[in-house]
């Protein structure tokens, strides 16, 4: 007999539709099938083993010790999964072996694909001859396509053992360096992971990014052309930036002067035009649909996946765990069909489908394991979905629709004149753009991922100019406009998820930069990346169920332990470096080049006793809670602690009390945010009540003398000459209680200041 072994339900019951005359259930085996020319089809739930705990294994391991790390098992055992179901699939596998002389591999045409299936026959002591079927799509006719071109399974099991030897890495680097960091920072519940640490590094260096960011002042210049008042931006002259030293425009003085000379000026312009198409973005993969449903409906990653999930056991999408936006030309001719079922038909109309129209999205080419998230051809009624559900499979549903609209078409006309000023020579610019056929956009607008796009198109709905040379025009007007620069914005899930999938960029040295790119060659979803779309949403929310991130609002951020604990890391296991390094010992290893599986484990091993001594000796954990900020001082995060807020970093910056008045931890965090703050409960030396505006005078620290001693402590002011006066008549007061007496002179009268 012939035994057919898929990875999941779904394409297990597909392939049996394709090539089993009479698929009947298998002697009543779940999801198993056969008909007369004895062929069975049956499916594993992805892994069907896990590696062994270390405890199971051996019992030492259960008390944990420095001296028993690293933790490193050579050919890392296997234990069936600890899931019920997954334990009685296997039963069914093993006894459908026993009749079996040939088995075909139809796991997915991936790594892990191939790894799980021949897992299953080694552990069941398989003989017979082995095979191989790549399957990416439930097509029927691709299915027997595949099958018709069957590969022998040796070859590929080199995929298998790269993947296994990630997998036994993961194991022993997790095991080993979570045991070290708990047992040396002498804290639980510390964890540290290939991907899980670089993905809280993601996020710490992005608060610190902007909570640090200091605003700096710069200028944009738009003159004013005609009767219309059409606005010119200013692009300045490249020798104008080279004095500069920046691309900004920073010198206010010089465009004040120059917009000057400009109001009046007769000028010269030449407008060109030209036509521009925008394609419908392509369908989804996991990583863009979790994005955007985080976006629209605030969404986490996780949630995103299960709801996928949902969908995909109801039969309503395709796979949902997929990192591919492309689809098969066999999708394209099999699309009419699909539509004329999906929703009763209803989008056909609605859209105004065309089937003739080949999206860029159909490339056979493009699809590598996996193709994008399309709805399947049944007939979901919507009503019989869950509120959420709905909300996902519509989406999936119209963005698959999009392939079949015409893009949207318009006009651009560009129009410049240059201003000559001595030594420079200025460009001006105004662009507009007249939609001439909306395609797509007139039902759908922008989406989400289009708002998101650099250059986004903000130029509709300006007074369009047709090409030609407009001699002699008058500039009516300038605006000279003082502007910040700004940090990046906090992350999302949705936003963490796009650079989890392109970490690439965030990391400095080129070598490693290079070899996450070359990881991900051929992945048109991927650039660069770390994790799966599988596990992306688990690690994040495993992250926020440890205490380093938690969520705010729709933002994710980084805690008071998530940064300590990070910024406590070993650097060499901190970043996407790690990932890097791994993937070029697994590329051996499936090249033939490296013939042990347990090498990427070696390296680990290696690294860890680099480090084993020294990691964590120069620091502590000294608090869990919620950032309230960073110290100005150090720079370490600022925290709530049992006697008020305190800086982590142990720099001796006295918090918490400002004039003898005792601080929130609210009122210090928007202190340390630069916010001026209202605060009651001030008394004047007879006893008298008052209300003053504090805030940070700089970030210097305030020094005092307590105890013999010189103390530092965080400079405030009273921010209005109200609340002065009022002060004024307080007397001295004291700052922080018995911290120190406060300074009150400064260069515009009299003001108080103290310590927090």
């Amino acid at each position: 007999m012939k035994l057919v072994i898929a990875e999941k339900p779904e394409v297990a019951r597909a392939i049996a539709g394709a090539i089993l005359k009479e698929p009947k259930k298998y002697q009543g085996y779940t999801e198993g099938t056969w008909n007369g020319e004895r062929c069975a089809v049956t499916n594993a739930f992805g892994h069907l083993f896990d590696l062994a705990e270390p405890e199971e294994i051996d019992k030492k391991y259960g008390t944990w010790t420095l001296e028993d790390l690293p933790i490193a098992v050579t050919d890392w055992p296997l234990v069936p999964g600890k899931e019920e179901y997954k334990r009685a699939r296997l039963t069914v596998i093993q006894a459908l072996l026993k009749d079996a002389d040939t088995v075909i591999n139809a796991g997915d045409p991936d790594d892990e694909g191939q790894l799980l299936i021949d897992e299953i026959l080694d552990y069941c002591g398989f003989m017979g001859e082995e095979l191989r079927v790549y399957i990416n799509d439930n097509l029927p006719q691709n299915i027997i396509k595949e099958f018709g071109r069957l590969k022998p399974n040796a070859p590929a099991r080199a995929n298998g053992r790269a993947a296994a030897a990630r997998r036994q890495a993961d194991m022993c680097f997790g095991v080993s360096e979570s045991r070290l960091a708990t047992l040396k920072l002498k804290r639980k519940g510390l964890s540290v992971g290939r991907v899980q640490t670089p993905t809280l590094g993601l996020v710490v260096a992005r608060d610190e990014q902007i909570e640090n960011h200091v605003k700096e002042k710069f200028y944009g210049l738009t003159a004013f052309v005609g009767k219309k008042k059409m606005p010119f931006a200013m692009t300045p002259d490249e020798k104008y930036l080279a004095d500069n030293g920046t691309e900004r425009m920073m010198d206010g003085d010089y465009l004040r002067r120059l917009a000057q000379k400009l109001t009046g000026a007769k000028i010269d312009i030449t407008t060109t035009e030209k036509e521009k198409q925008k394609a419908p973005p392509l369908p989804y993969n996991l990583t863009v649909l979790q994005a955007e449903m985080n976006a629209a409906f605030g969404y986490s990653m996780e949630k995103t996946l299960t709801l996928t999930q949902s969908l995909r056991e109801k039969k309503a999408i395709t796979y949902n765990r997929t990192d591919s936006r492309y689809l098969s030309e066999e999708h394209f001719k099999e699309a009419p069909a699909v539509f004329a079922t999906v929703l009763g038909g209803q989008l056909v109309e609605k859209y105004r489908l065309d089937f003739t129209r080949h999206s860029a999205a159909f490339n056979d080419k493009n699809v590598t394991a996996h193709h994008g998230m399309i709805p399947q051809k049944v007939n979901i009624d919507p009503d019989s979905l869950t509120k959420d559900e709905a909300n996902v499979y519509l989406a999936i549903c119209d963005r698959y629709a999009m392939q079949f609209m015409p893009p949207k078409k318009s006009m651009e006309s560009l129009s410049v004149f240059t201003f000559a000023d001595g030594a420079y020579t200025h460009t001006f610019k105004y662009r507009a753009v007249k939609v001439t056929d909306p395609g797509y956009s007139a039902f759908f607008g922008k989406t989400a991922e289009e708002e998101e796009e650099k250059g986004a198109d903000k130029a509709d709905g300006k007074v369009y100019v047709a090409a030609g040379t407009y001699p002699g025009a008058t500039v009516t007007d300038t605006k000279l406009e003082e502007k910040e620069t700004a940090p990046p914005p906090r992350y999302t899930e949705g936003s963490l998820a796009k650079d989890m999938a392109s970490v690439a960029k965030y990391v400095k040295d080129p070598e490693i930069r290079a070899i996450l790119k070359k990881k991900d060659e051929g992945k048109k979803g991927e650039n660069g990346s770390i994790g799966t779309v599988a596990t992306r949403g688990e690690i994040v929310a495993a992250l926020i169920r440890k205490g380093f991130l938690e969520r705010k609002g729709k933002t994710v951020i980084s805690t008071a332990l998530g940064r300590q604990f990070y910024h406590l890391l070993p650097p060499q296991i901190s970043t996407a470096d790690t990932t890097a390094r791994w993937w070029l010992i697994q590329e051996k290893i499936r090249d033939g080049q490296e013939p042990d599986v347990n090498a990427v484990q070696t390296a680990v091993v290696e690294e860890f006793m680099r480090h084993r001594d020294s990691a964590y000796s120069e620091g502590a954990i000294v608090y869990g809670g919620k950032s309230l900020g960073n110290c100005p001082n150090c720079g370490k995060p600022v925290v709530d602690g049992k006697y008020g807020p305190f800086c982590t970093g142990r720099c001796g910056l006295s918090l918490g009390r400002a004039f003898g008045k005792q601080l929130t931890a609210l009122q210090t965090e928007k202190l340390l945010a630069g916010k001026t703050v209202l605060i009651k409960g001030f008394k004047t030396k007879t006893g008298a009540s008052f209300a003053a505006k504090l805030t940070v005078e700089g970030t210097e620290p305030y020094e005092y003398e307590k105890d013999g001693t010189v103390k530092k402590g965080l400079r405030l002011r009273f921010a209005s000459e109200r609340v002065q006066e009022e002060a004024k008549t307080a007397g001295t007061g004291t700052a922080a209680g018995a911290r120190g007496r406060a300074a009150r002179k400064t260069e515009d009268g009299p003001e108080q200041r103290g310590t927090v």
